[in-house]
């Protein structure tokens, strides 16, 4: 490679024989630098496709022989021409990274220019001159990786990415500059945060495998960031489905306690009257009779039944004889307090269970019920049916022990005199106290 003499013009004239041919053109003088870095390393080599600072030289070309062809990518899996003789490549590029958006900033427009050709095949490539002009093409799209110069009017590279830093920390960051200067280097760092630190003139390789490290630091965060994104995203969607899933297993729940009540209820309650069924009446009676044996207070045990109530059944068949026993139901729920039980135990009869009731309580109680029931008609299908029942209670009185079986014993035996006596009547047997 020959250099001409200086002429009048800022350009420098340059000769480049290859192995088919030669080339002479004009270039900017000050691209004498960037102009051997190409050359240098391997001879008569072009990086890429027509000479980058040709874009820059006069019309007046003075001869190209033989025409030079078009060239593809620098980056290749095939060798160029004989003026590529160096092993610059053509064809797919090696970055296996999206494309990725360089910002170059840097005062000298053929700088900007050679780095646009330069990197044009691997990343979409963006320009500014100045600090301010690179602040304006942040605010109009987003910038991936931004490569700029130190020695720039009114605002400094390290300024630049500073701003960068604080205003789109995500775009990676890289400076270079021509003056190596420790101050320079430690502000990148300290204020800038920069990825990497070039110095001018750059060596072309170097320059392509630092930015493509730079895209796949950027395209490695930003896959990141989307999958953290994405996580989030399935964190709230978890969330909501858990708390879906958790209004729902706590309506099922909901459910499934209204419908254990339903069945607890169920299992206790005679489903003809609605009252507690055997069962249910005797666990009642037994627990009474433990109360009463550890608190100071009276207990009234008994049975009620109706009077031939088969005839019941035989003149106005089943149907009326359960409407006689709703009937008789709602009349001893009447009858009783709160705190007293009644439940049905089988066929037509009823057992009373009546806390803190004495002897006394236990007549007007029986007394109260019979003729409650005497009174009463049942209208059923036209007919008015008139029963009668008979009333046997046993009363413990308070301090005297009471064993659940001598109490229903006590209380059958006097429902049993009951009817003995002519029916319609109530008998009350006192528990005697227990000798010793």
């Amino acid at each position: 490679m020959r250099l001409g003499a200086p002429s009048q013009f800022p350009y420098t004239s340059a000769h480049c024989k290859g192995a088919s041919g030669s080339y002479q053109g004009l270039f900017p003088k000050s691209c004498d630098g960037l102009f051997f870095r190409y050359f240098r390393p391997c001879g008569n080599v072009f990086p890429r496709g027509p000479h980058p600072l040709a874009f820059h030289a006069p019309p007046a070309i003075t001869r190209v022989v033989p025409p030079r062809p078009a060239f593809p990518s620098p980056i290749s899996g095939q060798r160029l021409g004989p003026y590529h003789s160096c092993g610059a490549y053509a064809g797919r590029s090696v970055l296996s990274v999206p494309t990725c958006t360089l910002l170059v900033v840097d005062d000298e427009h053929y700088i900007l220019t050679t780095l646009a050709h330069l990197l044009g095949a691997d990343f979409s490539v963006l320009t500014a001159n100045s600090a301010e002009a690179a602040k304006e093409l942040f605010d109009r799209q987003p910038i991936d990786i931004i490569l700029s110069d130190q020695k720039m009017p009114r605002t400094t590279g390290v300024q630049l990415l500073e701003w960068v830093r604080q205003n789109h920390p995500n775009t990676v960051r890289l400076l270079m500059t021509g003056f190596v200067e420790l101050e320079d280097a430690i502000a990148a760092i300290n204020r800038g945060h920069v990825y990497h630190y070039l110095l001018k003139p750059w060596r072309v390789e170097e320059l392509r495998q630092v930015l493509r490290h730079a895209a796949e630091k950027f395209t490695l965060e930003r896959s990141g960031e989307d999958l953290l994104e994405q996580l989030r995203q399935l964190n709230r969607d978890l969330e909501k489905r858990v708390t879906e899933r958790t209004r729902e297993l706590q309506e099922a729940n909901h459910l499934l306690q209204q419908r254990t009540r339903e069945l607890e209820r169920l299992a206790l309650t005679d489903p003809l009257t609605g009252l507690f069924n055997r069962r249910a009446t005797e666990e009642l009676a037994r627990f009474e009779l433990k109360r009463h044996a550890r608190y100071p207070s009276p207990l009234t045990l008994g049975y009620i039944d109706v009077d031939h109530f088969k005839q019941v059944n035989t003149d106005y068949l089943l149907t009326g004889g359960d409407e006689v026993l709703r009937h008789l139901a709602r009349i001893l729920l009447g009858a009783l307090r709160e705190v007293d039980s009644v439940g049905r135990i089988g066929g037509e009869e009823f057992l009373v269970i009546a806390r803190e009731t004495n002897e006394e309580g236990a007549h007007i109680l029986a007394e109260r019920i019979r003729s409650t029931v005497e009174q009463s008609a049942i209208e059923y299908q036209g007919h008015s049916i008139s029963i009668t029942v008979s009333i046997g209670f046993a009363v413990a009185e308070v301090g005297v022990p009471a064993d659940y079986q001598e109490m229903m014993e006590m209380a059958a035996g006097a429902l049993r005199r009951a009817k003995e006596t002519g029916r319609n009547r109530s008998e009350i047997q006192l528990l005697a106290p227990h000798a010793g």
